[in-house]
C-alpha cells in the first residue's frame, strides 16, 4: 500500500474524532434541595447509638460556566463538557434527638464544584450525566430555642462530591432550557461544641431538583 493510501484513512479518522467548534456558555438553575437525615452518634459507657432526624426540603439557587471539551457532530451527537458550578441553600431545624433537644440548628450550604458532563444530543434534546468534585462551605450555628442564645457557630469547609444528571432542550442555537438533578454528598462532621464530648453530628446528603436556563456565546 502506498503512503498516500495510508495517509488518507488516517486523516479521515482524525477528522471524525476531532472536537468541533462550540461556544462556551453560562447557565442558571433554581428549585428544591431535599436534605437527608442529620446523623448523630452518641457514645456513652461503651455503647454507641446512632440517631437520624429528617431535615426536610428547602430552596436551591445556582449557576455555572460551561466549557465544551469535545463533540462529535452527527444525528446522534455525543459531547463532553467541563462545568464550574456553584450553588446556595439554607435550612433551619428544631432538633428533637437527645441530647440536642431544645436547640435549633441553622445552616447554609455553598458548594463549589468542577463537573465532567457527558451528553448525547438527539435533535433538540440532550440528556446528560456526569460527576462533580469540589468543596462545600457550610456556615452553621446552634441556638437555644427558649433562650434565643447562640450556643455555638462555625464555618466548615468540607469535600463535596456529586452525580448530576438531566436533560436540556435546545430552543435556539444560543438558548436551552431543561431540568437538572443531582445527588450531592458533603463529607465530614459538624459537631457543636456543647458540653457533651460523646456526641458527633454529620452533614446530611442532599438531592437537588432544579430547572435550568443556559445561554451560549
Amino acid at each position: 500500500m502506498t503512503r498516500g493510501k495510508l495517509i488518507w484513512p488516517a486523516l479521515m479518522v482524525a477528522a471524525a474524532l476531532a472536537p468541533s467548534a462550540a461556544a462556551v456558555g453560562v447557565y442558571f438553575n433554581g428549585g428544591l434541595a431535599s436534605f437527608g437525615d442529620l446523623e448523630t452518634e452518641v457514645a456513652l459507657r461503651g455503647f454507641l447509638w446512632k440517631n437520624y432526624e429528617d431535615l426536610g426540603a428547602s430552596y436551591w439557587i445556582g449557576g455555572g460556566f460551561v466549557v465544551p471539551a469535545w463533540r462529535y457532530p452527527a444525528k446522534v451527537s455525543p459531547s463532553l463538557e467541563l462545568v464550574t458550578d456553584v450553588g446556595f441553600s439554607s435550612q433551619a431545624k428544631e432538633l428533637e434527638i437527645e441530647p440536642l433537644r431544645g436547640y435549633e440548628l441553622s445552616f447554609k450550604v455553598i458548594p463549589v464544584r468542577e463537573n465532567v458532563i457527558f451528553g448525547v444530543a438527539v435533535g433538540p434534546a440532550k440528556p446528560f450525566v456526569g460527576f462533580s468534585a469540589g468543596v462545600a462551605v457550610v456556615p452553621w450555628k446552634v441556638t437555644g430555642i427558649l433562650s434565643g442564645v447562640e450556643i455555638d457557630s462555625q464555618t466548615e469547609v468540607k469535600a463535596a462530591l456529586g452525580i448530576p444528571f438531566g436533560c436540556e432542550f435546545r430552543l435556539t442555537p444560543n438558548l436551552a432550557l431543561g431540568a437538572r438533578a443531582e445527588y450531592l454528598i458533603i463529607t465530614g462532621e459538624v459537631t457543636p461544641e456543647l458540653p457533651y464530648e460523646y456526641v458527633r453530628t454529620f452533614m446530611p446528603d442532599s438531592f437537588l431538583l432544579t430547572g435550568v436556563a443556559r445561554v451560549d456565546f
